[in-house]
């Protein structure tokens, strides 16, 4: 399994009225990708920290398919000239990564979330090894995490060297504000690594949280 994962800005020229149409565009040409099995593009909520104005999340068999599917003529002829000059979108980070740690089913519909991080504060094996196991594990204790992914990037774009997608799936922004980010598992444990008052503090205070409602078709 592979999956790609852009985050974008609308660009300045581009009408406010002009933006869902211009995000159907973009959705109906990455459906169109070959060897694609799962696809989540819409636009992010207005809260968020460092959000994106789109969240594009695709998943495809393997490596080799989304190398395809980045050659294709639908990316080539389709895709590109929206991110290019005049075009709609402004890509501000673009990463692939492979299946990392998982869990749950896809949802029909619900609200995906995307944080990026990255570890540059002393990074130890051993600190790394903790972090990891104890991120993965919040969603045994938080059922309104339906679909998870705490996924090593193997290819980053951008002007932040992230190391880290921890990606969720939930039913509705409740799910979100509520169970997960109140949760003791996670104030208790993972956001230690987040907080430099902590001595396990590793992770770099910029990041990305940002967060939009899907229906898959």
């Amino acid at each position: 399994m592979s999956n790609l994962l852009r985050l974008m800005a609308f660009s300045s020229a581009l009408a406010e009225g002009d933006r869902d149409a211009a995000v159907d565009r973009l959705r109906a040409a990455a459906a169109k990708l070959p060897g694609s099995t799962d696809l989540v593009l819409v636009r992010a909520h207005a809260a968020g920290v460092n959000r994106a104005d789109v969240i594009w999340r695709q998943r495809f068999a393997g490596a080799d398919d989304a190398a395809k599917a980045r050659s294709s003529d639908v990316w080539k002829q389709e895709i590109e000239p929206m991110f290019a000059a005049g075009g709609p979108f402004v890509l501000d980070h673009h990463l692939i990564y492979g299946a990392g740690q998982s869990g749950g089913a896809p949802l029909g519909k619900g609200l995906i979330r995307i944080a990026l991080f990255h570890a540059e504060h002393n990074p130890t094996p051993e600190k790394i090894d903790q972090m990891e196991r104890e991120t993965a594990s919040m969603p045994r204790y938080i059922p309104a995490i339906k679909r998870w992914q705490c996924t090593r990037p193997d290819v980053v774009e951008g002007p932040t060297p992230w190391t880290y997608i921890w990606e969720q799936e939930y039913d509705d922004l409740t799910g979100l504000n509520g169970p997960y980010l109140m949760h003791p598992s996670h104030w208790g444990y993972v956001d230690r690594w987040f907080d430099p008052e902590y001595p396990e503090y590793m992770i770099d205070p910029e990041l990305v949280h940002t967060y939009g409602d899907f229906v898959r078709p």
